[in-house]
């Protein structure tokens, strides 16, 4: 997967506080989640779904299959793979997720990402 240099950044979780991070290096999540095949009848039944980010400490995020697709969001949305030239196992922060293009930096933030899992909505 191509592998996209962000530069220095504020990586912390938190719209109150600043970690600057030094070359940040990143995958785009919908480049990640591309390599994924859904099996539907339509690709119509995508626009009934939804993302659910979830960290080891059960700390969730929701971006809907249109955010990330047919918005900017899903533009600036990131898995981080590495810091300042740690390789992701070497990251404090384990998989960290950076959501670069909103108005709040940090609010969509996640650090220790475990599971990203695919949900329909009712």
């Amino acid at each position: 997967m191509p592998i996209l240099n962000l530069g220095n950044l504020n990586t912390i979780c938190s719209p109150r506080r600043k970690e600057e991070s030094k070359n940040v290096k990143s995958i785009l999540l919908k480049t990640l989640l591309d390599s994924v095949r859904f099996d539907v009848e339509s690709p119509r039944f995508l626009n009934q779904c939804y993302f659910k980010l979830v960290a080891s400490d059960g700390y969730t995020l929701v971006y809907s299959f249109h955010e990330i697709y047919n918005t900017e969001t899903g533009n600036h949305l990131f898995v981080v793979v590495e810091i300042d030239g740690k390789p992701l196992e070497e990251i404090d922060n384990r998989i960290l997720i950076l959501t670069t293009s909103d108005l709040k930096q940090g609010a969509r933030n996640m650090k220790h990402l475990e599971k990203i899992v695919v949900c329909l909505a009712q």
